[in-house]
């Protein structure tokens, strides 16, 4: 009685949470303040916009999307294989156990007339995908173990999120565990489908048949097994217990469990371990299930809604209800993964400068305290400010987003907020003293006429690389420089080093540099520049330029 009270409760916290969450949707803002737009307004633009996306031809669309992008998430497997198998492990997994065993009378038994929770094929099932959430789990675990950036912006919830989940699953397979080899479990089953006691002397020839197939465990007993002590506990097997137990080593992680636990079974027995783990189990999902919208989980539900709206079209151009109702769920609909910041243009810049909000997942989740309502420290505002500053715009943050939220237009709504604050509206962060020496530098290039002239020869101007705010991303991106085991001393300069010389005029390091004749002319560092900085063209015109100077004063 006092789990059903237990179980009640928790889906009332979770259902009110759920409603505290959801709520703000239509009066969170990001974006400068304009009028006209009451809670009550975008409310009803969102029930109108629902009705006409289901009765429209765009319910196709998200349709579809509910099946690629919710339950497949194809997004999520073209723009990282790994993270799809930990995703969609721990998505699959835990919903087929929510649908198959914690929901067991709900759903299994309405759809499957003989159904026990010890047959197969629910026995092998459950442990199945018990232990894809395991194995997504770990994934999940090395991943923010193995990254520097995702490292760094593991937050306690995540921490907290990733432990429910293991003491759900772990609890689960041991309880399971506990029950195989418990005397106590078995002399109620025997008690209450034969009628036999556990101390009965009838009950030798099942006792021992359990013992030797099934791993049950009966300490202190010396239980004989003659062939004709076996085919008498097999019959009365067959007529009390076949028709609801296989047998346990289908539960193929469950049983070597019990194999473990098996030489404590009776000081396990005697302090009803079962019973202890049972309580665990079963505390711990109503906790999961009651801390849901205050938690990471949350996104279970923001991010499926976020992409089956995001499908029904884009938003209008213009600032609209939609719009402001879209960035408002999308906050939500972060899942903490961090891909965006592992994958940003700008990550770089954050191993040189403290601040961490120049890494787009740790700006959402600031940008989300702010709309929120809670206090922020100038200090704070001005490096949030300060990250959005730093970033490029290059929209590959929403290309990879596995949420598909669009985090472009929340920079630029963000930006447009704080400019109307007040705030320096930069089009890209440069430091006042990198600022005056790109200047200077610039300066000296342009009075450098003969690099200027040779350069040009070969289709390679100042233009092309002065736009290069020497963020490494290019030397990160390179093959051939993370091939190298000391790379200054193999190529002499770096891809950004070879940008940085240039715009100083340094004409005769970057020619005689090995980098140029290096470069496996792959793109992937033209492709990865934030400010679109043709590098592997103008490694392409240097060695041209090279080729040429060595025929003009070669002795030939």
């Amino acid at each position: 009685m006092i789990f059903t009270y237990t179980f009640y409760a928790a889906c009332l916290v979770c259902l009110v949470g759920i409603f505290c969450k959801v709520r703000p949707w239509f009066s969170y803002r990001i974006g400068p303040q304009k009028p006209g737009f009451s809670v009550w307004r975008r409310l009803g633009y969102a029930l109108r916009a629902v009705v006409r996306t289901v009765f429209s031809s765009r319910i196709f669309r998200v349709a579809f999307s509910l099946i690629y992008d919710v339950l497949l998430q194809v997004h999520i497997l073209r723009k990282d294989p790994l993270r799809w198998v930990m995703h969609f492990f721990i998505f699959a997994g835990f919903m087929a156990l929510l649908l198959l065993h914690a929901l067991e009378d709900q759903v299994s038994r309405e759809l499957f007339s003989a159904y026990h929770s010890t047959v197969n094929p629910f026995m092998f099932l459950r442990n199945l995908f018990g232990l894809l959430v395991l194995i997504g789990l770990g994934i999940a675990i090395y991943r923010r173990r193995a990254s520097r950036i995702l490292k760094r912006i593991t937050t306690r919830a995540d921490r907290i999120a990733i432990a429910l989940l293991l003491v759900i699953m772990f609890s689960g397979f041991l309880l399971e565990g506990a029950k195989i080899i418990s005397p106590s479990v078995f002399g109620s089953m025997l008690r209450n489908y034969s009628g036999y006691s556990m101390e009965a002397e009838g009950s030798d020839p099942i006792k021992s048949y359990w013992q030797a197939y099934y791993g049950a465990a009966f300490p202190g007993e010396d239980l004989p097994e003659t062939p004709k002590i076996m085919e008498q506990g097999k019959d009365m097997h067959v007529n009390y217990c076949a028709y609801c137990h296989a047998r346990p080593q289908w539960a193929f992680v469950s049983y070597p469990a019990s194999r473990v636990m098996y030489p404590a079974a009776g000081f396990l027995d005697s302090v009803r371990m079962d019973v202890i783990l049972w309580y665990v189990h079963f505390l711990a999902c109503f906790i999961g299930l009651a801390l849901l919208p205050f938690t990471k989980f949350f996104h279970v539900i923001a991010t499926p809604l976020s992409l089956l709206v995001n499908s029904a079209g884009p938003p209008a151009r213009e600032e609209t209800a939609d719009r402001l109702n879209r960035r408002a769920m999308e906050l939500d609909a972060c899942t903490s993964c961090g891909t965006c910041s592992v994958h940003c243009s700008v990550a770089p810049i954050f191993a040189g400068i403290e601040n961490r909000y120049i890494l787009p997942s740790e700006r959402l989740s600031a940008l989300k305290k702010l709309s929120a309502g809670n206090p922020m420290t100038p200090g704070q505002l001005e490096q949030i400010v300060e990250g959005g500053q730093i970033c490029t715009k290059c929209y590959r943050c929403t290309r990879l987003c596995p949420a598909g939220i669009d985090l472009q237009d929340i920079w630029l709504a963000a930006e447009a907020q704080f400019a109307q604050q007040g705030y320096s509206p930069a089009a890209r962060w440069i430091p006042d003293s990198f600022d005056r020496d790109l200047s200077s530098a610039q300066q000296k290039l342009s009075g450098d006429t003969d690099l200027l002239d040779s350069l040009a020869a070969v289709a390679v101007h100042q233009e092309d690389f002065s736009g290069c705010f020497k963020c490494k991303t290019c030397t990160n991106a390179c093959p051939v420089v993370d091939a190298a085991d000391d790379p200054l001393r193999e190529l002499d300069l770096l891809p950004h080093q070879m940008m940085h010389a240039l715009s100083l005029g340094m004409g005769d390091a970057v020619l005689s540099s090995r980098m140029i004749w290096s470069c496996a002319t792959c793109y992937l560092c033209q492709e990865h520049c934030p400010q679109g900085v043709r590098i592997t063209d103008i490694f392409y015109g240097l060695k041209n330029l090279a080729y040429r100077q060595a025929n003009r004063y070669s002795p030939n």
